[in-house]
């Protein structure tokens, strides 16, 4: 089997190539940036990689075997709203998801994996982004609907939940306070009443591998991927601290910061869980390999 990957520099795409591979799966890699320094034992079934699909196209051209899926994780996740982030974000997270999906008609593909945020909702129920990246992304799921009720391929999207695990980008929550229990810095955050459910790398790569593979409607198939657990983000730092074996210093935990006025306080997934897959890894063992990992 032979996929294509969008957003393989990223961290969700660097860890899936490595799934892919070890699952014997030929993969053509688009991205932005190097990938070079994927690890990977299986380097040859990295057949092709590049950061323009006009070359990806020609390649491809002169392939006797159709990849089996186009997975799209490439997304910009700036979370403002300036009008060079407006530019950016249409270009990044529409018209390039257009142009793929073009691609994948055009050469027989015949299923497009694309995922996608939780964050287009703010209450579980009604479309209510909050951002604009959030909106954009919704933008393109609808966008990828009219090409899967034309029938040209399959469209699963994925709604990922809130993924950390080991060399997570430093700007996350989990490294930062890994960070800040490491030096006995002041770390700020807000009340921390809202929810999150955390879900391991290692379980949101199975499910988007499990995507190329399970049988689906001939509508549009849209799923939520989560963790196994509902936590509050004020419990984090504790969790942490016990599976570090570091405390906390008295004033080092400061809740003094306002949540956004859009905050999404609860986990209410608006689309059904993600069928024939489950997550495996809870909170207390995936900080525990973060820790032995980056600490």
């Amino acid at each position: 089997m032979s996929v294509i990957v969008t957003g393989a520099s990223g961290y969700v795409g660097k860890n899936l190539l490595k799934k892919l591979t070890e699952r014997n799966v030929n993969v053509y890699s688009l991205s932005r940036s190097s990938i070079d320094m994927v690890l990977t034992d299986k380097e040859d079934r990295i057949i092709f990689r590049t950061d323009k699909i006009q070359h990806l196209t020609e390649f491809l051209s002169s392939r006797v075997e159709t990849p089996k899926t186009m997975i799209h994780l490439a997304a910009l996740t700036d979370k403002s709203d300036s009008l060079d982030a407006c530019r950016s974000l249409n270009n990044a997270n529409i018209l390039y998801t257009l142009e793929l999906a073009a691609l994948t008609r055009d050469i027989g593909i015949p299923r497009f994996v694309f995922t996608s945020t939780y964050s287009s909702s703010t209450n579980g129920f009604d479309y209510s982004p909050q951002t604009l990246y959030a909106a954009t992304k919704f933008a393109a799921e609808c966008l990828l609907e009219y090409f899967a009720l034309s029938h040209y391929f399959q469209v699963v999207v994925l709604q990922l939940y809130d993924i950390y695990g080991p060399a997570h980008h430093p700007s996350k929550l989990i490294p930062q306070l890994l960070k800040s229990l490491k030096q006995g810095s002041v770390f700020r955050m807000t009340n921390g009443l809202q929810e999150i459910c955390p879900l391991f790398i290692e379980d949101a790569c199975e499910a988007i591998y499990q995507s190329t593979l399970c049988s689906l409607p001939d509508i549009p198939a849209k799923y939520a991927v989560l963790g196994p657990e509902i936590l509050k983000v004020k419990d984090i730092p504790e969790l942490i601290s016990k599976a570090s074996g570091l405390d906390w210093t008295p004033g080092q935990l400061l809740s003094n910061l306002d949540s956004r006025k859009n905050e999404i306080m609860l986990v209410k997934p608006r689309y059904p869980k993600f069928p024939n897959w489950e997550p495996v890894t809870y909170f207390n063992d995936g900080i525990r390999f973060v820790i032995e990992r980056d600490m």
